[in-house]
């Protein structure tokens, strides 16, 4: 049974932490992994991004992934693009506080645009936001929450799993010495198999993701982050659908990261998800690939089947 003090102090959190939610519209193609062209600009100076923004949107790209994070001493930012939906318009903020990132929402969720990508850290002394909002005609209800610790995203993670929505953006950041975490869900209508797992140090990390590799699964989101007990993964997964393939590469240094890029594209695999955290006090990378329309050649089995079915019986 829980102590009647805690449960206070869990109940005054949750009004503390300003756990919102927000139901609005999500263009889900950066989910499902469809074939599109795609860009990745990597380890650039905060103020170039807008400059590349504006070229990426008259090549008619939009942000699906953005990272920010301490690169040396500085911060840079890496920021994945896709081709957008004809009609599709979408909306990018970085570098704000709390107030101006509520603000930047709800005029965006009034205008009928919905959160697609969040991402919060600590720039020096300041934890900054950053988010991007799309309006599209392929809308699926999505609901956003953020403030919240350990045990709140439990409950959140489970009430959401129940009312039949799965995670797709996960973010975890420190704020006033605590651990929160923040998420963008939508509605799995499909009944896509989904695997998380979060807290998870390095070797049960590689272990859990050779694992799902072989049942079939591949990562949408990946999430580096440092707790007291030294830095911790999560990742959410979804089950490969009969077209796709998947890759996902793991604690990379720069140049390795750049050949991989390199090699997946070449074979026609959009990345989908980027991330870069310390390891060791080395800058590491991980990445996760995805290629659909995929023509697989029949298993022994299927074809022997199949064959079967011509000869004289």
């Amino acid at each position: 049974m829980m102590h009647a003090g805690r449960k206070s102090l869990i109940n005054k959190l949750g009004l503390i932490l300003m756990s919102l939610a927000f139901c609005a519209a999500l263009n889900a193609s950066d989910y499902v992994g469809e074939s599109r062209p795609w860009e990745i600009d990597a380890g650039l100076e905060r103020n170039r991004l807008p400059g590349l923004e504006e070229k990426r949107r008259e090549s008619k790209l939009r942000l699906v992934d953005y990272e920010s994070y301490k690169s040396g001493r500085s911060y840079a930012v890496t920021a994945v693009w896709a081709q957008s939906d004809k009609g599709e318009k979408w909306n990018f903020t970085s570098g704000v506080n709390l107030s101006e990132f509520k603000s930047s929402h709800e005029k965006n969720a009034t205008k009928g645009f919905s959160i697609t990508e969040i991402e919060i850290d600590r720039i020096g002394a300041s934890l900054q936001f950053a988010g991007v909002w799309v309006k599209s005609k392929r809308q699926v209800p999505t609901v956003f929450y953020y403030g919240m610790n350990d045990l709140l995203f439990s409950n959140r993670y489970g009430e959401m799993a129940d009312r039949g929505y799965r995670l797709v953006d996960f973010e975890a950041y420190e704020a006033n010495g605590a651990l929160l975490y923040a998420g963008i869900w939508v509605r799995n209508d499909e009944g896509t198999p989904v695997r998380f797992y979060r807290g998870l140090d390095f070797t049960k990390f590689q272990s859990i993701a050779q694992k799902l590799k072989n049942n079939g699964f591949r990562i949408i989101d990946m999430e580096g982050y440092e707790t007291e007990e030294g830095i911790r993964f999560a990742a959410e997964w979804v089950k490969l659908t009969e077209s796709q393939d998947a890759h996902f590469a793991f604690n990379m240094l720069a140049a390795e990261f750049y050949e991989k890029n390199s090699e997946y594209e070449e074979q026609g695999f959009r990345m989908v998800d980027f991330e870069a955290y310390e390891m060791k006090n080395d800058l590491r990378y991980s990445g996760s690939w995805v290629k659909d329309d995929v023509v697989r050649e029949p298993e022994e089995k299927d074809r022997d089947a199949f064959l079967d079915a011509f000869r004289d019986k």
